[in-house]
């Protein structure tokens, strides 16, 4: 038996068939590589035990009994966990104004393996998804004002296991766009009047404003 882990050996797992009319007692022995006696159980369900790490391998004994002096029987099965694929990344920025490209180094990553990313907001809602290996990601960030922080989750897979590994990046913050306008009282004036610009720009609590004008010889001022 064979499987990913964590896997937990349970009475979901196997369990004893029951014979009442020949077996009185049911023995259950788990041991590791080394012999070492990890649980012991009886009853036709076999207790239970999880086995947190890969390439590990648990020995399962069950001995069953009878009051009638017959020879105990005795049967076992091997239970291993399989090596699961890695996801590991990183990125290049964990900030900067939207729309923010982050580029992903996946080198540590199992090659060959099936990929999901996704792009979630701090509420772990998912923004976007990717089913493909992905070398750069471009978040968004839709206010004017507001920071967005989000987090980018890859999962890898092994189609032929269907065992899987997941890692999430640090948290990343996108700033916030600001949007520029303005609107002006009259567009059509004599030499040496005055345009008066109302400005009606969005953007964070502190902007820096930069006015210019076409030709550059006009006087701006607050």
């Amino acid at each position: 038996l064979t499987d990913c882990a964590p896997l937990t050996i349970n009475n979901s797992l196997f369990l004893a068939n029951d014979y009442p009319n020949a077996n009185d007692t049911y023995s259950w022995v788990f041991t590791n590589n080394l012999g070492t006696i990890l649980t012991q159980g009886s009853g036709i369900n076999p207790p239970t035990w999880t086995m947190n790490n890969d390439n590990d391998t648990v020995f399962v004994q069950l001995i069953v009994t009878n009051v009638h002096g017959c020879t105990p029987d005795t049967t076992n099965i091997i239970i291993n966990t399989i090596e699961d694929p890695v996801a590991i990344f990183s990125l290049d920025t964990l900030q900067g104004c939207h729309p923010l490209t982050v580029n992903i180094d996946t080198s540590g990553t199992t090659p060959n393996a099936t990929q999901t990313w996704e792009v979630v907001d701090n509420n772990w809602n998912v923004i976007e998804t990717y089913y493909s290996p992905q070398s750069a990601i471009t978040i968004s960030n839709t206010s004017n004002t507001l920071d967005s922080v989000f987090y980018i989750i890859l999962t890898v897979g092994d189609t032929a296991t269907f065992c899987e590994h997941s890692d999430t990046s640090a948290l990343i913050t996108v700033y916030p766009l600001p949007f520029a306008d303005f609107s002006t009282t009259n567009n059509v004036i004599c030499p040496d009047d005055i345009i008066t610009a109302n400005n009606s720009s969005i953007s964070t609590s502190n902007p820096i404003y930069s006015w210019s004008s076409n030709p550059s010889n006009n006087t701006i001022s607050n």
